[in-house]
């Protein structure tokens, strides 16, 4: 009796195993199961009957991959169906995919986002006029046009240098001046716009990088950190070198363990070649063409 329930719950198990979507929104595959509200049960099934029998067996190689660490290269020819692959696989687990196609014109300011120089606000203009008056006052400087501008502030400044730090009120003179160097500051106007790529790593959705072969040789060293078992992205905001990894307290800075990127690469264009060390980086999958 209790050789035929252990023999009943194998059978039971390699069912579930089979089965790759259920009925309530749960997908079971490989004993990984991944709940979803945003999920099409009946056009997912529509688009797995469609699938070749190699395309299958990427797609068990991708659900196998769901439980290690490293990131994925498919690689074939055009149109082997891995970027088709790839996005059905992200639908079926209800995960958000964001997909980057590479060129040599993409930069690492589109990726990771870039830092400007915001304008002064019409309140740090105000608050520098308020001050460059009371300087005046102070060291004596006779604004003849009675307006501020590029030419009277040159001026102002000008003056302020040549005065003697001797004199009483100089030290009073020297913070507001200071004052005023710090508003103007690029340092402290720097602004970085919002990347969508960074915050995947935070929020735990996937990336997909299409024709990996075609990105900048920059990028892809930026890439590869980001592929091993502990992923990690350096980027600079402003002036400050940021860090994105997984064992961090900055919640904003933390890479979340569902985070994953995939890649798709041509083989066959010999005109382009990519790093050995993503290949090692990653599990690698090889797509034959649709009609072969």
């Amino acid at each position: 009796d209790i050789e035929e329930k252990e023999k009943e719950k194998d059978k039971e198990k390699e069912k579930d195993k089979e089965q790759v979507i259920n009925s309530n929104n749960n997908f079971q595959i490989f004993d990984l199961e991944l709940k979803s509200n945003y999920v099409n049960e009946r056009e997912i099934e529509k688009k797995l009957s469609t699938l070749t029998k190699p395309q299958r067996y990427c797609l068990l190689f991708l659900s196998c991959s769901i439980k290690t660490h490293c990131s994925i290269i498919l690689q074939g020819n055009t149109n082997s169906g891995k970027t088709h692959l790839i996005t059905l696989f992200a639908e079926m687990l209800g995960k958000k995919l964001q997909i980057y196609q590479m060129n040599k014109d993409i930069n690492l300011s589109m990726f990771f986002g870039q830092s400007l120089i915001r304008q002064l606000s019409t309140g740090e203009k105000r608050e520098i006029n308020e001050l460059c008056m009371k300087l005046s006052n102070l060291i004596g400087y006779k604004n003849e046009s009675k307006k501020w501008n590029i030419n009277t502030y040159s001026n102002l400044f000008q003056t302020f240098k040549k005065y003697q730090n001797t004199k009483d009120n100089y030290q009073e003179a020297n913070k507001i001046f200071q004052k005023i160097m710090e508003i103007i500051s690029i340092t402290n106007r720097f602004r970085t716009s919002i990347s969508p790529f960074c915050d995947a790593l935070v929020n735990g959705d996937w990336i997909l990088i299409e024709q990996i072969e075609s990105a900048p040789a920059d990028i892809i060293e930026k890439l590869i950190p980001l592929c091993g078992e502990k992923p990690e992205l350096k980027i600079i905001k402003g002036t400050e070198e940021i860090t994105y990894k997984q064992d961090t307290f900055m919640k904003d800075r933390k890479i979340n363990k569902e985070f994953k990127i995939f890649f798709t690469f041509n083989p066959y264009n010999r005109d382009k070649k990519i790093h050995p060390s993503l290949f090692s980086k990653c599990l690698v999958f090889t797509l034959p063409q649709i009609d072969s």
